[in-house]
């Protein structure tokens, strides 16, 4: 088999070989480039900048300790730069994504629902504290209308992730 490729390739088994029923030391392997979109906030087009920012609710996506997916509506918002996703620390989000900091999330237009965007990305920073704290009563101001989140428990904290988008489709 061909060595293993360096990014930005990647390694494509022969359809032919495979329908053949050719045994796996026999498949051929063939180098393919990849096809990376990277884009930051500030490139984004004017439609996902209106979903990130209106009061659509995302759909995010991050990998449970045992490898599977876990998907969970969130409130969603942007700093210019950074998609931010707010949650209570010990959450399964939280937990996720302080472990392995790669995510999808989705978002639809609460009023079409065809009109959406899904993106691909990391975490690049987390915070905790006073910023995290605030940034919740801005989102509760967002979607629900109020100067405090009516949902907060005593003694609960918060966390906001920070998240970089590599790759996204929809919205044009």
């Amino acid at each position: 088999m061909a060595d293993r490729p360096t990014e930005p390739e990647r390694l494509v088994k022969s359809r032919t070989a495979e329908s053949r029923g050719a045994k796996a030391e026999e498949i051929e392997y063939y180098r393919l480039p990849s096809i990376l979109f990277s884009i930051s906030m500030s490139k984004y087009n004017e439609s996902s900048r209106r979903l990130i920012e209106g009061k659509n609710f995302a759909f995010l996506a991050t990998i449970n300790a045992d490898g599977s997916p876990h998907v969970t509506p969130t409130w969603v918002d942007s700093d210019g730069q950074y998609i931010l996703i707010n949650t209570t620390i010990g959450r399964v989000k939280e937990r996720n994504m302080k472990r392995t900091p790669v995510v999808a999330i989705s978002i639809a237009e609460q009023t079409n629902p065809y009109t959406m965007v899904t993106m691909r990305g990391r975490v690049v920073e987390s915070v905790t504290g006073p910023e995290a704290e605030r940034h919740i009563d801005l989102l509760a101001k967002k979607y629900l209308g109020v100067e405090r989140n009516p949902y907060r428990k005593p003694g609960e904290r918060r966390i906001l992730f920070k998240i970089k988008a590599d790759w996204t489709s929809g919205a044009s």
